[in-house]
Order: C-alpha cells, then structure tokens, then sequence
C-alpha cells in the first residue's frame, strides 16, 4: 500500500485568530509524513508553527532508507519533547501560558505510524466499510488511561479538580501547568486495505457525537462518490470550523 494523492486545507472560524498549522511532507525512501499542530492561548500560533518546523527538520536530519514507519514517529516525539524542554530552559514566556497540540502520521512500507499529544485525531476510512478506524487517542480529563498515568504520577488533586472535562493533558508548552506531558503517544498499524487517512485539529472533529458522525459519514459518502481529494479538504475544514465555532485544518492521504 502507497499513497496515491495528498491535499491539505485550513480556515478560519469565529476565532479572532488562525493558530493551525499543517505539514505535509514527502520524505526520502518512500516515507510520508503528515501532522496537524492546533495552538492554543495568546501565543498559540507561534508554538504551533515551531512544533510543525521542529517535527520537519527532524525528520529530514534523522531519516535514511532503513528507518521504519515507527521509528520515524519516535523522531517526531522526540523532536516535539525537546523543544518543550527548550522552552522550559530559556524560560520562553510565550509559552509559559501558551502550547500546541499535535497529531503526526508517518507512511512507509505498508505501516502507519502516528505521534499524538492533545485532542487533534487522525482516523482511516477504508474503502469499502462505512466505519472509521480511530488510529489516536484524545489527552484529556475524559480519558481514564490519562487519569490513570496522572493520578499515579501524584496529581490526584488536579484530577479530582478537572475530571470528566475538555482541559488538555498532553501538549507542547503550557509549562505553567506542571502537570501536562510533552511526551506524545506513538502507535502503528498495518494498512491492509485501500482508503483515505484523515488528520485533522478538534475544530474539524468537534466535541460531541453528533459532529463526529456527521463527519464520519461526509467522508465516506465522498469516498464513495470519487470525490477529489483537493475538494474535500476544503469542503471538511469550510463546513466543520463554522459548525464548530473553531479554527480547523486537515491533511488527507488517499491510499492503496
């Protein structure tokens, strides 16, 4: 399995500001690498941009012709850990109340790996089943995994003041919260049917159900239908960041 086409699109909502960023990025020995970084508080936008430059620049350094689909999502954690750890040793104020989710995926070989921090989300649509294969996991007081690593890393007190809501567990900066991780989530899966991979920030998947499905079902009546892959960028992130009241950004992957 390759990729076949690519497209990326962003817009605005009614935010006063555009703070996604995404990459798509052919890399050398058949590798693709694609991310969306969703920035957050005042200096969100800035935080995002060096995210997705750091996650770039890492992987063109670090990649060679035998390093795996996983491996090269470790690259991308490892890129988004350090400069978290460089805004803490300078003391960068802009993100000392600011940071920037991410949500990486990497394509070679037939696997697809993803690198996750925060509530963006990438999913794959296979052609010829109308679910999605959920490929991350959102870092929030919603997820018992994150509760879990956080109460046993002994902040019960903040769990117990945030749980069951939105507020983020996993992002780069945010260093006032001493309690969120940098450290991103690095998983892999065999993709053994053709379909479409989808990486977009939370304004494009929405907080509740409903969005989602709604989603869900626009993407695979689009697959269904032959739709190009340059429209349906633009038709995902115009409708859902109105509907969500939210910036959005998506990279697509039609593979087979």
């Amino acid at each position: 399995m390759k990729i076949r086409e690519t497209a990326t699109a962003s817009a605005q909502g009614l935010r006063p500001e555009m703070q996604d960023v995404v990459l798509l990025e052919p890399l050398a020995h058949g590798t693709h690498l694609l991310g969306v970084f969703d920035g957050h508080w005042t200096h969100g936008a800035a935080v995002a941009q060096k995210s997705a430059t750091a996650v770039r620049e890492a992987a063109h350094d670090n990649l060679s012709r035998s390093t795996t689909a996983v491996q090269c999502a470790e690259i991308a954690r490892d890129a988004l850990l350090a400069l978290h750890y460089s805004f803490q040793r300078v003391g960068n104020t802009k993100a000392e109340l600011s940071g920037s989710t991410a949500t990486v995926a990497v394509v070679k070989d037939g696997k697809l790996a993803t690198a996750q921090l925060g509530d963006s989300s990438a999913k794959y649509y296979a052609q010829d089943d109308r679910r999605s294969q959920a490929l991350t996991a959102v870092h929030n007081f919603n997820n018992p995994q994150e509760i879990a690593r956080l109460q046993a890393e002994g902040f019960s007190r903040i769990v117990d003041t945030w749980w069951n809501t939105a507020k983020l567990t996993r992002a780069v900066g945010d260093c006032e919260d001493t309690f969120m991780s940098a450290e991103a989530e690095v998983t892999t899966v065999k993709i053994r049917r053709p379909g479409l991979l989808v990486v977009g920030t939370d304004g494009l998947w929405g907080r509740r159900q409903a969005e989602t499905t709604d989603l869900d079902a626009l993407i695979q009546d689009s697959i269904t239908a032959g739709l190009a892959l340059d429209a349906l960028a633009h038709l995902l992130v115009e409708t859902f960041a109105l509907r969500n009241n939210d910036n959005a950004a998506v990279a697509l992957a039609r593979i087979g």
